[in-house]
């Protein structure tokens, strides 16, 4: 903000400096004011409705985890799996490749799980 006045003595300067600033003030509120009747209303928040969750083939899951899950996706982590449980894994593929290549996809998930470990800055075996 910058002002100019002509006045010699400062504490002139001020004082027109300060009711300046006083108008300018209450015309911004009359302008904002002016502007803000012209604003389409706000929308009021309706409340979000429970959501539902559907539990198949009858797993178990803890009270505290379905209250979570009926949030939504927003709130839901993938789950992180241990190294056993990915090396596991590793043998469910291998499960579905065609018998030649079983030893070859096993060896190959592995050493994906290996390098990934590693990088982590955990020790993979």
């Amino acid at each position: 903000m910058v002002a100019c006045s002509s006045a010699s003595e400062g504490h002139l300067n001020v004082k027109a400096f300060r009711e300046w600033h006083r108008q300018a003030n209450i015309l911004t509120e009359v302008l904002w004011n002016d502007v803000r009747r012209g604003l389409p209303p706000k929308k009021k928040k309706t409340d979000v409705p429970e959501g539902r969750l559907l539990i198949l083939e009858g797993a178990k899951v803890e009270k505290r985890h379905q209250e979570v899950l009926k949030c939504g996706p927003k709130y839901c982590l993938e789950p992180r799996l241990s190294i056993v449980d990915k090396l596991a894994l590793t043998r469910d593929i291998a499960r579905s490749v065609p018998e030649k290549e079983k030893e070859r996809c096993v060896v190959e998930c592995v050493d994906v799980v290996a390098k990934v470990e590693s990088l982590k800055g955990h020790v993979a075996f």
